[in-house]
């Protein structure tokens, strides 16, 4: 990703390129291990018409499960990286950062 967009992006939006690009590589790739070094231990897998699939192992499971069924050929573009900032302490709300 060396394009004229992601020279434009200031470290934080850079970084959010980079983790994208090793997802969508490892999609394309039918990578379970590379995709799952993406995710925490407690990891949320929502594949489409599938039950979620919630921690690494029932993670890695249903990754499987996809590879097995599909190939994927995907390209992720990003258009707009917005950074939002917290507004308030009790209810966890956020909005666009100015």
């Amino acid at each position: 990703m060396s394009d004229n967009r992601t020279e434009a992006m200031n470290p934080d939006e850079q970084a959010v390129a980079g983790v994208l690009k090793k997802y969508e590589d490892a999609l394309n790739r039918s990578d379970t291990d590379a995709a799952l070094e993406l995710y925490a231990s407690d990891g949320v897998f929502m594949p489409q018409h599938s039950p979620s699939s919630v921690g690494a192992a029932t993670v890695r499971r249903a990754y499987e499960a996809v590879f097995n069924t599909i190939t994927l050929q995907v390209k992720f573009d990003i258009a707009e990286v917005k950074q939002l900032r917290p507004v308030g302490r009790s209810r966890g709300q956020i909005r666009p950062a100015e």
